[in-house]
């Protein structure tokens, strides 16, 4: 697990998901958390607390610069803002490719080239659909978030547990898998033929 999360992510990235720096970790968690119960349990929107925090960010700023040009001391020290042209090129490029890598997979899914990708594909939003019917986003979300930080260390923690029941999982989904697939799939692409996939 920890190779795949170095190869996936920066260090510090890794280093926060596993709790290895633990005020930092311990920081995101309850801040996600209270994040999460202002919007979702206490009402506040978004938009709301994010128009509050610049509100105040820039009163503070304000009175700062203010008063440090009334007891002849520096103004706050802001950092200079500003995008590079060759940094917004290189962002939009790769956003570009990804984008068209993206559009060619869905048209190839909706146009019925790849039979078993689609039905993967309407399966996925199915569930999807159901699941967003038990759930608000914003609680997917934060849900997500929980997930993404408690179980690689679960996992790496408890490794040698999981990987045992992972396999004996995975095993038994194969067994079911091919009782679905000769059951089910084998009817479907024999009954209709042009949907079998060409290798």
């Amino acid at each position: 697990m920890n190779a795949i999360l170095a190869n996936l992510l920066s260090s510090a990235a890794a280093d926060t998901i596993l709790w290895r720096n633990k005020f930092l970790s311990a920081g995101l968690l309850v801040g996600a958390t209270v994040v999460y119960l202002l919007l979702e349990h206490l009402g506040f929107t978004l938009l709301s607390i994010l128009s509050n925090l610049l509100m105040v960010t820039l009163g503070v700023l304000f009175v700062w610069s203010f008063g440090a040009d009334l007891l002849n001391r520096p103004p706050p020290p802001l950092p200079k803002l500003y995008i590079s042209e060759d940094a917004a090129n290189s962002l939009a490029f790769a956003l570009r490719e990804q984008v068209n890598k993206l559009l060619a997979v869905a048209k190839d899914i909706a146009l019925g080239k790849d039979v078993k990708l689609f039905l993967k594909v309407i399966a996925i939003l199915w569930g999807l659909s159901i699941v967003g019917g038990w759930f608000h986003f914003l609680t997917l979300v934060y849900l997500g978030f929980l997930v993404v930080h408690t179980i690689p260390i679960v996992y790496e923690t408890y490794e040698d547990q999981i990987e045992l029941y992972a396999k004996q999982g995975y095993e038994q989904a194969q067994k079911h898998y091919k009782k679905v697939d000769e059951t089910v799939f084998s009817k479907i692409f024999n009954a209709f033929p042009k949907l079998k996939k060409s290798d």
